[in-house]
């Protein structure tokens, strides 16, 4: 699943909080969920995905992080629409382990999934630091995707014992 389901809400947020999907995707993948509670079944609802994922695949340039670094890198300037909207980020390797994890455990239910909670804006200023010369411009304006939310995490940790070990610094070198 993903935690595009809690859509724009205020506070830190765990799996028993208030769903509000904005997309078609949030709300099939939450419609997902309904089904699959019902079943032998562990959801996991991952955070915004980064990272390289292997040599063969190619890598995701829709998502907040990779789109950033490349456009750092490729047009050296990042363009930032509002940026005070949360992310709950996640290097793609983690959600693998993650997933490795969860298929030799017995446990079941819904875990939220992710590193640490970015606004976009500091997120933007953290690409800055590796590429020092892009110009970074900071538009006051409301961007289209209006999701705001921060997940809390500690449900995975303490009954799979997961401990995300990539870094978004660790992504943007990668990238």
């Amino acid at each position: 699943s993903t935690c595009s389901v809690y859509g724009s809400q205020g506070g830190i947020l765990n799996e028993n909080s208030s769903t509000d999907p904005m997309s078609v995707y949030a709300s099939t993948k939450l419609e997902a969920e309904k089904i699959l509670s019902e079943k032998d079944s562990i959801i996991f609802r991952l955070g915004t995905l980064f990272g390289v994922s292997d040599s063969f695949s190619r890598i995701r340039m829709d998502l907040v992080v990779n789109t950033l670094t490349a456009r750092a890198f490729n047009e050296k300037k990042l363009t930032v629409y509002g940026g005070n909207q949360y992310r709950p980020l996640l290097h793609v390797k983690d959600a693998a382990e993650a997933i490795l994890l969860a298929l030799e455990s017995e446990k079941r239910g819904i875990f939220d999934l992710h590193l640490e909670n970015f606004k976009i804006l500091d997120l933007a200023k953290k690409v800055e630091n590796f590429f020092p010369d892009i110009k970074l411009e900071i538009v006051d304006t409301k961007f289209q995707d209006t999701r705001n939310y921060r997940v809390e995490g500690s449900r995975i940790r303490k009954i799979l014992g997961f401990k995300p070990k990539y870094s978004i610094d660790y992504g943007i070198k990668e990238l």
